[in-house]
This record gives structure tokens, sequence and C-alpha cells, in this order.
């Protein structure tokens, strides 16, 4: 003889299946944004070091073609805009995403500033 269920419990699982099932699309789309947006700041930092750390790849048309190559490949796909600029004596690059954007300056690469920290740093250890 098969034992039956009650029906309260047909109807809670009708009642939670939808709710459970909401909250992981929702946590998955959030997923999906953040992983377009550490993409997209992965890409600006990137490319303005390179622009102002390697001379040889100061050709911004190239640098910028390159990170428009890279956000292609997020999840949100073709909507984000890029454009890298010389700034003072370093460069400024601009990333504008279809829910937020981001400028990012860097003032160049100067290794006695570095080489002053470094010491600085020594100087505190050794005490």
């Amino acid at each position: 003889m098969k034992k039956k269920l009650p029906a309260s419990m047909t109807v809670e699982a009708a009642l939670v299946m939808p709710i459970v099932l909401a909250a992981l699309i929702a946590v998955m789309g959030f997923d999906m944004k953040m992983h377009d947006l550490v993409i997209g700041n992965m890409v600006t930092n990137e490319v303005t070091e390179r622009f102002g750390h390697l001379p040889e790849e100061r050709e911004t048309t190239e640098l910028e073609e390159y990170a428009e190559q890279r956000l292609r490949n997020t999840i949100s796909g073709m909507g984000y805009g890029f454009s890298l600029e010389e700034y003072k004596n370093g460069s400024r690059a601009v990333l504008q995403g279809p829910e937020n954007s981001r400028v990012l300056e860097d003032p160049g690469f100067r290794p006695e500033q570095t080489m002053r920290k470094i010491t600085i740093i020594e100087g505190i250890m050794t005490e």
C-alpha cells in the first residue's frame, strides 16, 4: 500500500522554490556585474601602466584597440568605451561602462621617488 504525502508539502514546495530560484538568479546577476567591473578596472590599470612605463608602447591607438578588444570579452559585451590620453607627465585613462565610469590618472614612471621611499622604509626597519 502506498503512503501519501500531505498536500501541505506540495504547497510549501510550490511557494519556496520560486523564492529560491529568484535569489539564485539575483546572485548570478550580481556576479556578472562584478565580473565586468573587475575586468574593466583591470584593463584600465594595465593600459595606463603600459602607457606610462613602457615608452615603446606610447602609441595610444594601439593601446585603445587592445583595451577595447579585452573589454569585448566581458559579459555585457560592447557596452564599454575607452579612451587614453597623455596627462601631465603620465597618462589618463577613461573607462565608460553601461552602468559606471572610471577615470584613472597615472603620474608616470618616476624611479627617484620609488628609491626615496625604499630608503625611508629601510631606515625605519633598521631602527
